[in-house]
């Protein structure tokens, strides 16, 4: 997991306290999590996840704050380029 996702998240609060008090968690529980690298149950992450309206999946880098699939932006990302290399060749076929 991705604690330095949830530590932005957390240190951008403005009542740390009162945040962990939403969320169905304690402070010490974050505290613990985030500072002394405690394991955490899914039901915390899924709870954390919830407050902050993010797919679990955002906490282990496996989608981005949208939902979005890493591999599916990658792959769009890819795509874009073979288009721009087909017309490259495209281009240079007619210069010759």
């Amino acid at each position: 997991m991705n604690t330095k996702k949830l530590k932005k998240l957390f240190e951008a609060s403005t009542d740390k306290y009162n945040d962990a008090r939403k969320m169905g968690i304690t402070y010490q529980t974050l505290t613990n999590i985030l500072v002394k690298g405690a394991d955490m149950k899914v039901s915390t992450l899924e709870k954390i996840a919830k407050f902050y309206n993010l797919p679990v999946g955002y906490f282990f880098d496996e989608v981005d704050a949208g939902g979005k699939q890493k591999k599916d932006k990658e792959i769009e990302r890819l795509k874009g380029q073979v288009q721009a290399l087909k017309e490259l060749v495209k281009e240079l076929r007619l210069q010759k």
